[in-house]
């Protein structure tokens, strides 16, 4: 799949970023904390939510972008946008910390945690997850208020899918919860492994999805919100994939981690053959939803041609 269609929106999120939210965070404290949190947040990666999120706005960047010059609609999404990856970027940092997964390679270089201190990566980490709040409330109003609660909502969600995550793989957990976390039947590990994916990935792209169509005016973003829940599994499905099947060179962390630690994914369960299956079902149960997503009057940009590309994006992707 041509990812093209993606490069003006990722090129005005990297400008903004780089730009009027690298001023801000740097004004908001010493440079102990801000660096290590510029370090992960301009370290690029498919910025996949942010960019989500303008797409179901309706919004289209303009080819002389200019991230200093923005009115105050571009203000505001470009603001919900950022809010997006601050938390994915603090999830990350503290995915990689030893307590956790463990991992020393992040977007193809150092995790932050080894750039820096393992303390410095958790005070990154805590910044850029109150920064997001601080970039969905600025304007006070209504938009403001029900993208906070969809954003906190989801980014609780998240982190509720990580301890489900590790409480599964490290066998940590209330022994009164030993039947949901040691399943017997297929049919139980599948459970398990959905809840936890619905929760770990799938809550914050509902979250992008449902964020950017309250920005584009609808009244209701519950078709968003359904549409987003199920790209992010179709999303989690192929990282599965890709993690049996790349090397750490193509995708910029650790490969097959999941296999040695004896995660429970979706290769470990039905093995790579049977999860593309699943894969294709899942793409086309979101291609039949897409029918059936509205579109304000007056958008810049009808996102539903642009989601069925990130749809199939997401499944040709190689990291």
């Amino acid at each position: 799949m041509d990812s093209s269609f993606l490069e003006p929106y990722i090129q005005a999120i990297d400008a903004y970023f780089e730009g009027p939210l690298r001023r801000l965070i740097q004004s908001l404290g010493p440079p102990e904390l801000t660096e290590p949190a510029l370090y992960s947040l301009l370290a690029g990666g498919k910025r996949i939510r942010p960019v989500l999120c303008l797409i179901s706005a309706g919004y289209r960047p303009s080819e002389n972008f200019d991230p200093f010059h923005l009115n105050p609609d571009e203000k505001r999404l470009f603001a919900h946008a950022a809010a997006l990856e601050c938390i994915h970027c603090y999830s990350l940092i503290h995915d990689d910390l030893p307590s956790m997964d463990d991992d020393d390679l992040r977007r193809g270089r150092p995790s932050n945690h080894k750039q820096f201190t393992e303390w410095a990566a958790i005070l990154a980490g805590d910044a850029l997850n109150t920064l997001a709040f601080y970039l969905t409330n600025q304007d006070r109003d209504a938009t403001s208020t029900q993208n906070s609660q969809i954003l906190s909502r989801c980014a609780l969600r998240m982190v509720s899918g990580q301890y489900l995550d590790l409480s599964a793989e490290k066998g940590s957990f209330l022994a009164e919860r030993k039947s949901f976390f040691e399943p017997h039947t297929d049919d139980e590990k599948m459970q398990l492994l959905e809840t936890i994916h619905l929760e770990k990935t799938a809550a914050m792209i509902e979250a992008a999805v449902s964020m950017g169509a309250v920005l584009q005016g609808l009244p209701n973003h519950r078709s968003y919100a359904e549409f987003g829940r199920n790209l992010g599994l179709l999303f989690q499905m192929v990282d599965d994939i890709l993690d049996e099947t790349q090397d750490s060179t193509t995708l910029g962390k650790t490969a097959g981690k999941d296999r040695k630690s004896g995660k429970l994914t979706l290769v470990s369960l039905l093995g790579v053959e049977e999860a593309r299956n699943r894969i294709s079902k899942e793409r086309e149960r979101l291609e039949e939803r897409l029918e059936h997503l509205p579109v304000a009057h007056g958008v810049r940009q009808n996102p539903v041609p642009l989601l069925r590309s990130v749809i199939e994006y997401l499944v040709d992707r190689k990291n």
